[in-house]
């Protein structure tokens, strides 16, 4: 489904780059082994065991202050909900700096440092960046919310 949405009718290649249980729960982490790297698609699984995550072409490029980048493919989806959200605000793709990394200006999904431990990571979509139906659509009801994977 979610090779359809990037790439229709073709095959793609996927390399895993970082894995929480893997690599730990830290943006520096992150920032080390996905930064750089282009094309992404990042899948998360809650601890509610919501399955949602996001999409860009273009690089993470995490500095030390708010680094949004543009990008006229990335998406964030539901997996569960079988549902793509396009993006509206091209120049508020994703964003990323050292303490985390976002899709969306006002940050539609924000995965926060320590996402395993801390309920800080957050689901703020409502049609921000993101063409979205209902508030937190992608977590089930719930803005904040503990990475599993």
């Amino acid at each position: 489904m979610i090779s359809d949405w990037i790439k229709p009718n073709s095959k793609i290649n996927y390399k895993l780059l970082y894995k929480v249980s893997r690599d730990g729960d830290r943006i520096s982490t992150f920032t080390e082994k996905v930064s750089g790297k282009s094309p992404t698609l990042i899948i998360i699984q809650s601890k509610a065991g919501n399955k949602f995550g996001g999409y860009t072409s273009v690089e993470w490029k995490m500095t030390g202050s708010y680094s949004y980048k543009e990008d006229n493919n990335a998406f964030i989806f539901s997996i569960d909900k079988r549902k793509k959200y396009n993006l509206k605000n091209k120049q508020y793709a994703i964003c990323g700096d050292q303490n985390h990394f976002a899709f969306g200006g006002g940050h539609d999904l924000t995965i926060w440092d320590k996402c395993t431990t801390s309920d800080n990571s957050k689901d703020y979509s409502y049609n921000r960046s993101y063409e979205m139906s209902a508030r937190h659509e992608l977590t089930g009801g719930s803005s904040n919310f503990k990475v599993q994977e």
